[in-house]
């Protein structure tokens, strides 16, 4: 037979157990929340950072294959490239470098005021 002190006592000791599995279960739940919170940071972090770097590398890409087609007319020579899709324009800028047969080409994200003064890049350099 059970006494009433001691029922009480393994109620006690029920409730002890529950709230201590509440507070595990609750402390793993939180740890998982922060760890996907950071992953899904971490993500569209690189996204943004991957989108950022796609129109200044389109942008030397086709500025290489603009100097296939001729020389530029300038020296330095810059103009504004439209990547296309939701990448930024760019200003492209044509350097020699130290042979006569080396160019640089440099790309960045193009300002208002570069897009409004530069001219938008030519189909060719051919004369």
């Amino acid at each position: 037979m059970t006494t009433a002190g001691n029922q009480s006592s393994e109620r006690g000791h029920a409730l002890l157990v529950v709230t201590l599995i509440s507070v595990l279960a609750l402390t793993l739940w939180l740890v998982t929340w922060g760890s996907t919170g950071s992953l899904v940071r971490a993500e569209g972090y690189a996204d943004r950072m991957a989108d950022r770097d796609a129109g200044p590398l389109r942008a030397v890409a086709a500025g290489v294959d603009l100097l296939r087609t001729g020389l530029p007319p300038a020296v330095p020579y810059s103009c504004i490239y439209q990547p296309g899709g939701t990448a930024a324009p760019c200003t492209l800028t044509f350097r020699e470098g130290d042979d006569e047969d080396t160019w640089h080409v440099d790309a960045e994200l193009a300002t208002t005021e570069e897009q409004a003064s530069l001219p938008e890049t030519p189909a060719t350099f051919a004369d």
